[in-house]
C-alpha cells in the first residue's frame, strides 16, 4: 500500500518575496502595464547586518512603509500602497497598520495583500476606479481588518 501525502491549498504557502516577484512580472504583462510603469518596491524590510542596518537608517530607510507603492493616482487617490504578506499566516506589524493608516489619511488607497492573486485584484480594482466617476471619496482600503489594529 502506498502512502501518497495529500496538498491541501493552505499548505501552498510561498514567501511574501515570492509573491511580491510575481506581482511585477504580471505588471510587466498586464494590459495595464502603461499605468503600471512605475510600481515598485520599497526595501524596507529584510534582514541585514549592522552596518548595513545603520546606512540604511541614514539613507532614510522607515521601519513599516509598505512593499509596494503605485504612485499613479485615481481620483480621489494620490497612488496605491499594497503591504504584502504571505496567503497563509502573515501578520502586519503595528508600524505597518501605523503607516497603512497615516497613508489612507493623507488620500492614498492603501491595501494588505495576502498573496500574489489579491495583489492583482487590488491593484486592478484601483485600476478600474479610472473609468468611474461616482463621487466615492471613500478611503480604498482593502484588507482593512487588518489595519485596524
Amino acid at each position: 500500500m502506498s502512502m501518497k501525502a495529500t496538498l491541501k491549498p493552505q499548505d501552498f504557502n510561498p514567501s511574501e518575496d515570492a509573491e511580491q516577484e510575481a506581482v511585477m512580472e504580471w505588471a510587466a504583462w498586464s494590459p495595464h502595464r502603461k499605468a503600471l510603469k512605475w510600481l515598485h518596491h520599497t526595501p524596507n524590510g529584510g534582514h541585514r547586518s549592522g552596518a548595513e542596518a545603520a546606512k540604511f537608517k541614514r539613507l532614510g530607510v522607515k521601519p513599516g512603509v509598505s512593499d509596494l507603492f503605485l504612485p499613479h493616482p485615481v481620483r480621489p487617490f494620490h497612488g496605491l500602497w499594497i503591504e504584502m504578506k504571505r496567503r497563509h499566516g502573515g501578520v502586519l506589524s503595528d508600524r505597518q497598520a501605523e503607516f497603512l493608516r497615516d497613508m489612507a489619511n493623507e488620500g492614498y488607497a492603501t491595501a494588505v495583500a495576502k498573496g500574489a492573486d489579491e495583489a492583482r485584484e487590488i491593484i486592478e480594482k484601483y485600476l478600474e476606479r479610472e473609468t468611474k466617476d461616482d463621487g466615492d471619496t471613500q478611503a480604498l482600503a482593502y484588507g482593512a481588518e487588518n489595519v485596524d489594529k
